[in-house]
C-alpha cells in the first residue's frame, strides 16, 4: 500500500470540516425547528400580531436558507483549499468564496437582529 500521509491528511481535514458543518447545520435547523414555524394567517392583515407573525415566518425562512448556503460554501471553500496544493488561483477562489459566505452568515444574523427590534417596537407601541 503506497498511500501519501498528506493524502491521509487532506482526507481527514475534509472529513472534519464536513462534520463539523453537518453539526452547525443540524443544530441550526432544530433551533428553528424548536421557534416553531407559525402558519401564515389569512391574506388579509388586521392587527400588529399578524404582522408579527408574517415577518417571524419570513425571517426563519430566509435565515435557515441562508445557514445552509453559508455552510455549503465554506465547505466548498474548505475543499478548494485543502486541493489548492499552492495554486494562487485557487486559494484566492477559495478565500472569496470564504469572505462571501462569512458576509452571508452576517447578514442572515442581522435579519434575525433587525426582525428582534422592529418585534420589540411593534410590541411596545400596541
Amino acid at each position: 500500500m503506497n498511500l501519501n500521509f498528506e493524502k491521509i491528511q487532506k482526507i481527514g481535514s475534509i472529513f472534519s470540516i464536513i462534520v463539523l458543518c453537518l453539526i452547525t447545520l443540524s443544530s441550526s435547523l432544530t433551533a428553528s425547528a424548536d421557534n416553531g414555524v407559525v402558519p401564515l394567517p389569512s391574506p388579509t392583515v388586521t392587527s400588529v400580531p399578524q404582522i408579527l407573525n408574517i415577518l417571524d415566518y419570513v425571517t426563519d425562512i430566509v435565515f435557515t436558507v441562508v445557514i445552509i448556503i453559508a455552510v455549503i460554501m465554506f465547505l466548498i471553500a474548505a475543499v478548494t483549499y485543502i486541493t489548492a496544493q499552492g495554486d494562487t488561483t485557487k486559494t484566492g477562489k477559495a478565500s472569496k468564496m470564504l469572505m462571501y459566505a462569512a458576509i452571508g452568515l452576517g447578514v442572515a444574523l442581522l435579519a434575525r437582529g433587525i426582525e428582534a427590534i422592529i418585534t420589540g417596537i411593534l410590541k411596545t407601541t400596541v
